[in-house]
Formats: C-alpha cells, structure tokens, sequence
C-alpha cells in the first residue's frame, strides 16, 4: 500500500459535521421525499416546510363561465366541440358517491377555460337549466370517444355520472391515481394539495366557500 500519496485535506476536513440541510432539503423536495422533509430532528436548523411562504400565481378568470340557460349551454358546446381534452368535476351535495345528488357540473379546457353548470342549487340562489335539457345536449359530448375526459378521483366520477343517467364517459386520465402511483410516499393526493405544488397556487378553502362546520352551508345553498 502507498502511503505517501498526497492529500489535499486535512483529518478535520474529513469529520462528518451533519447533512447540508439546505441542500438536503432541495433534494428531498425534488424527489418528494415527505416524511423525510417533515423529520424535525433531520432539519433542526431551517423552517418547517408549512411554515414557509406559500407560492401563488394569478389566475384569469375571465374566461371563466357560469351556464345558466339553454343558449349558454348551447354556446359552451359549441366552443369546446374542437377541444380533445377536458377536464370534468362533478359537485355534489355530499361525499356518500351512491347517495349523493348531482348539484352542478363543472368542465375546463385550454389555459384559463373554465364553466360550470348548476343544476339543483337552492331556485332563489341560482338560475339554472333543467337537468333533462343539460343530459341530452351533453350526451354527444360525454359519449365522444375522441374526447379525452380528466377526472380526479375517477372512479367516483364515473360512477356519479352513470348513476346519474349521464351514461358512460370515456375517462384517460386521474391525477389523483397518477400521484399516488409516482408518490406513494405522499400522504395527500387531493386537488388542493396538488394545484400548490403543481401549479404553484392556493385554492379556496373549504370554510371560504361553505363556511366552518358549526354553520357550513350545502353546495346547493352556494349562491
């Protein structure tokens, strides 16, 4: 063995003094490594990572387009008929799949393209369409086998709508399933969790829109 070869560094140099943990906490972050960045002791010296700043982005909404008649409805089919991707959110009045009604639809396609259809709002909050008039027009729309549906949470939207007499949609994407496939380590795969981390921006949360549980209104109270 030679030893004489040359070091460049001195016995302290090579004395472990504890991770990076600025770095290490990039890296983690990149590989969504969750409970690791969530270990306190690993990195006792930086924030917590919910107690940083949020990142927000802007978003246009005024695209955005709230169908309460046949003409609208009529307009809305109309623009999305080239679309091949759209997005599909069925809102109910609550969470029971098998139990719940259908109170609105809502679709988005494009940047910034958003609409929402209400169907069984409260009458003196909302005007809408009877639902009859909305299945019928939709029927070619949802049975397009060229059109390429994202749902999160497909299972369930699925099912809402079959059992809803809206019939058989052709779904090609979950981002909910997607997640959980490629981040099995994260604990949240909701939409809220993963438009902040995606898409840098913070929705609505629920006691903004329905209020806190002692005096949360329905869905279909929402004005």
């Amino acid at each position: 063995i030679d030893r004489d070869v040359v070091v460049d560094c001195s016995m302290l140099d090579l004395c472990y003094d504890g991770i990076n943990q600025t770095k290490a906490r990039e890296l983690f972050t990149e590989l969504d490594f969750y409970r690791l960045l969530n270990d306190k002791a690993l990195f006792s010296d930086l924030p917590s990572p919910s107690s940083a700043k949020p990142i927000t982005t802007s978003v246009d909404r005024s695209h955005y387009r709230l169908i309460e008649n046949v003409a609208e409805l009529d307009k809305l089919l109309s623009d999305i008929k080239p679309v091949k991707k759209i997005s599909i959110l069925p809102k109910t009045d609550g969470s029971d799949t098998m139990k719940a009604r259908l109170v609105g639809l809502a679709l988005a396609w494009g940047e910034n393209n958003a609409a929402y259809i209400p169907l069984h709002h409260r009458p003196d909050t909302r005007r809408q369409i009877d639902e009859t008039i909305v299945k019928q027009k939709m029927a070619n729309l949802l049975a397009d086998p060229s059109k390429h549906f994202i749902a999160h949470n497909a299972k369930n939207v699925y099912k809402l709508l079959s059992l809803n007499g809206y019939g058989k949609i052709h779904i090609s994407g979950d981002p909910m399933l997607e997640s959980y496939l490629l981040h099995q380590d994260t604990e949240k795969h909701n939409l809220v969790d993963l438009s902040a981390k995606y898409l840098h921006h913070q929705n609505h949360s629920h006691e903004d829109i329905f209020g806190d549980k002692k005096s949360a209104i329905s869905l279909s109270e929402v004005p």
